[in-house]
């Protein structure tokens, strides 16, 4: 009998084989993926499809993993349709030959919901609650005109996606319920949602719950507890470091330290995402630390690197350091 092998994978380019069957580990296990894949299983697919995205062990190529993606997807694998929604959502090149269509990835992120994958729920809630961003801080002042906004049944979403495991599901049904949005307020199970996330090693989670700590929003205020969480999650969330950073500007929980708050700032302005993942820079943050070495406020006056700062931060949109 003949193996099938799907058509995605019998097109895989040359030199992309050839680094399939370079010797180093990422490599090898790329290759098995490619022959487990060849063999018609999904999450092979989808999995060397991330591979090819991030080019881990193979050479970088977005088309076929977009179409790795969506062979995947097609096949009722609900982390392939998340995948290539998330490409639909950006980052998008033309060289990928995925547009940027947000009425697309809300269709994927719903049929993957609807297979039970708890992921795309919480994306399909996230599309629904901040337009087209994945994921956003705020959502945009004008939604695009192909998703209309529904914060009542985003919550729904997010809380079907936390009930079915997803921690990011948690993070945003407990925002939902700390700000009351879609559902009534109730900041005491939006903490208790925070922890489970932060539990769970979810960067996002223990940002809310310290800021829930320094807010004493539905926890008994506790600014010390609130650094402690921050700083843990500082590595992979831009938010923590910047909430944490004026911590040390004021010395509410913390020692005041504008050296280790500089040393922040900087951290949060440049962020650590690569690729659409990762944390995104926070333009407060490049105008925070601008205005610190602005006014020589606990760190040497330097008005240069302050003004790198400030066009750094006027840039992405933050108005006050345009001025500056």
């Amino acid at each position: 009998m003949v193996r099938f092998v799907p058509p995605v994978v019998r097109r895989l380019p040359i030199l992309a084989l050839l680094a399939l069957g370079a010797c180093n580990p990422a490599a090898r296990e790329a290759r098995d993926l490619r022959a487990e894949c060849g063999e018609g299983r999904a999450a092979a697919c989808t999995d060397l499809g991330a591979r090819m995205f991030r080019g881990d062990g193979v050479l970088t190529d977005w088309r076929q993993a977009a179409e790795l993606f969506g062979q995947a997807c097609n096949d009722g694998y609900g982390p392939g349709c998340v995948r290539l929604a998330r490409m639909h959502l950006g980052p998008a090149r033309e060289q990928s030959g995925v547009p940027v269509d947000s009425a697309r990835a809300l269709r994927l992120f719903r049929r993957a919901c609807e297979r039970d994958d708890a992921h795309g729920c919480t994306r399909w809630g996230e599309l629904l609650a901040f337009a087209d961003t994945l994921p956003a801080d705020a959502p945009p002042e004008t939604p695009p005109p192909a998703i209309s906004p529904d914060p009542v049944q985003a919550a729904a979403l997010f809380d079907q996606g936390c009930r079915a495991g997803d921690l990011v599901g948690c993070t945003r049904f407990g925002t939902a319920l700390a700000d009351g949005t879609g559902v009534p307020p109730d900041p005491a199970r939006a903490a208790a949602l925070f922890q489970r996330a932060c539990d769970g090693e979810h960067a996002a989670g223990c940002t809310a719950l310290g800021r829930a700590y320094l807010a004493g929003a539905g926890v008994e205020r506790d600014p010390p507890r609130a650094a402690e969480l921050l700083e843990a999650a500082c590595e992979h969330e831009m938010l923590a470091c910047h909430t944490l950073a004026d911590l040390y500007t004021r010395g509410d929980g913390v020692d005041l330290d504008y050296e280790k708050a500089a040393d922040l700032f900087h951290t949060a302005c440049y962020g650590t995402e690569r690729r659409g993942e990762g944390s995104p820079g926070r333009a407060e943050s490049c105008f925070r630390v601008g205005d610190l070495y602005a006014n020589g406020t606990g760190v040497e006056r330097d008005v240069y690197r302050a003004g790198s700062y400030f066009r750094q931060a006027c840039r992405r949109g933050y108005e006050d350091a345009c001025r500056r």
